[in-house]
């Protein structure tokens, strides 16, 4: 038999995925398969699969070491992923949440796939939510934090869960002009040096690439510092992260498609520090990033995938584009794009971000 050409050949992989989705379609909200924090390897970051496929989250080591994976939820919508110990019990909770095509709902699991709650931010809005986490009132637990994605308003609101599966809003803003409805990415970090962890917001398709950080020390959202990450005209979207790397505060941003695989680093006032690309220059498709916040000895690195067509292709870089190590999560199936999640490392009160996602999350 004659060989396959490349097309022929995504197609079918394309054809079986999606068979796949379909039979997984029923899989219950509790995973089956789960880590547990303080035995073996330690959990680091996360992926999620885009927007109409099945949604499958799988937790790596970080060094991308496979660890366990699960369906996140029943409907094909793709998964956005974050984690924070939202408790406080110094075990980082997994949140995912549904990509367009279901109402908006997002759930929170232990690391040992146990469903601690769940429940609809946005009521029956069906256009996918961005989540992250991090502690942006300083009471050592992380808020669970949520942006309306294409179609809705560029809502955020910080959660709080008070008792387990009890979520209470604290703040809520419009991050943009009430009436764009390309939807928010989001990333949480202490951006402004107050201890405390700040919201870092940018706008989805069809926005300019104005990203915002806003300060939430004063008990509401304060704009602390903004800026455009790309050019004014360009309007596909971007992804966005914060935290530490190599030793100082900063903002990392991936453009969206349309647009190449451009990865920024800003500083926290938004001066460009390094940049790079981080697949081939010709590549459209938009980029997820990903910040692994420094711990001990290690200055952090930029964890990206692709955010929408293209294979799975994850790679773990430098703040200048050194290659440190890549792989090909889910099997290398065209996925419609993988969104990303950062998992604060045990006993650590840090951040994480989506995206999109994304933590920093960006659907494709």
């Amino acid at each position: 038999m004659g060989s396959l050409s490349p097309m022929r050949v995504q197609r079918v992989l394309l054809a079986a995925l999606t068979l796949g989705a379909v039979a997984f379609a029923a899989v219950p909200t509790s995973p089956a398969s789960a880590t547990t924090v303080g035995t073996g390897p330690q959990p680091a970051f996360l992926t999620g699969t885009g927007n109409g496929t099945a949604p499958h989250v799988q937790i790596y080591t970080a060094n991308g070491g496979a660890i366990s994976g699960f369906f996140a939820h029943a409907n094909n919508t793709g998964a956005r992923v974050a984690a924070g110990d939202l408790d406080g019990d110094l075990e980082p909770e997994l949140i995912t949440a549904e990509g367009p095509g279901a109402p908006s709902h997002v759930v929170v699991r232990k690391m040992n796939g146990t469903v601690v709650g769940s429940f609809s931010p946005y009521g029956g809005f069906p256009g996918g939510v961005n989540v992250a986490a991090g502690d942006v009132d300083g009471d050592t637990k992380a808020e669970l934090i949520t942006a309306a994605d294409s179609g809705g308003g560029p809502h955020v609101i910080v959660w709080d869960m008070d008792t387990p599966g009890n979520f209470v809003q604290r703040y809520g803003w419009f991050a943009y002009d009430a009436g764009f409805k390309g939807g928010v990415r989001i990333a949480v970090a202490d951006v402004t040096g107050s201890t405390k962890a700040d919201v870092v917001t940018a706008p989805g398709a069809g926005g300019g690439p104005h990203v915002r950080v806003w300060d939430l020390g004063s008990g509401a959202a304060v704009e602390h510092a903004g800026w455009f990450a790309y050019g004014p005209s360009f309007t596909g979207g971007v992804s966005v992260s914060a935290g530490e790397l190599d030793g100082t505060r900063a903002v990392v941003t991936g453009a969206g498609p349309g647009g190449g695989p451009h990865v920024r680093v800003f500083s926290t006032s938004g001066s460009v520090k390094k940049e790079f690309y981080a697949y081939a220059a010709n590549f459209t498709g938009g980029v997820n990033v990903m910040l692994s916040t420094a711990q001990g000895g290690d200055l952090g690195h930029i964890v990206t995938a692709p955010a929408s067509w293209g294979g799975p292709h994850i790679r773990a870089l430098t703040s200048s584009g050194g290659l440190l190590f890549e792989f090909m999560a889910y099997g290398g199936h065209p996925i419609n794009g993988v969104t990303l999640g950062a998992v604060p490392q045990l006993g650590v009160q840090n951040n994480t971000n989506q995206s999109g996602g994304s933590n920093s999350s960006f659907g494709g």
